[in-house]
């Protein structure tokens, strides 16, 4: 009995291993333009994913979003009192 659950254990680790073929992370900063501060709070939401794929800057205004698929993706990035940006054609390799 103790040989299957461990072939169990490490069928299951190899098939998370396959899945997780093809996914990487966007990780970044959000700063203002002109004063070249950090935006603490910013979204930023990957275009288009189901589920959603997103996530919110830190206090030093840098975010990391994991669980993204390889190719071309639109970033979009809101925060209050700041015009909403579209940033299209983000390369996750």
């Amino acid at each position: 009995m103790k040989y299957f659950f461990l072939s169990i254990i490490f069928l299951l680790t190899g098939l998370a291993q396959i899945f997780a073929q093809g996914q990487q992370s966007i990780r970044g900063a959000v700063i203002d333009l002109d004063s070249k501060v950090p935006i603490p709070g910013a979204n930023i939401v990957i275009v288009g994913t189901d589920p959603i794929l997103g996530a919110t800057t830190d206090s030093n205004g840098q975010y990391v979003i994991n669980g993204v698929a390889t190719g071309r993706h639109t970033l979009k990035v809101t925060s209050v009192g700041y015009d909403e940006i579209m940033s299209t054609n983000a390369l996750v390799l």
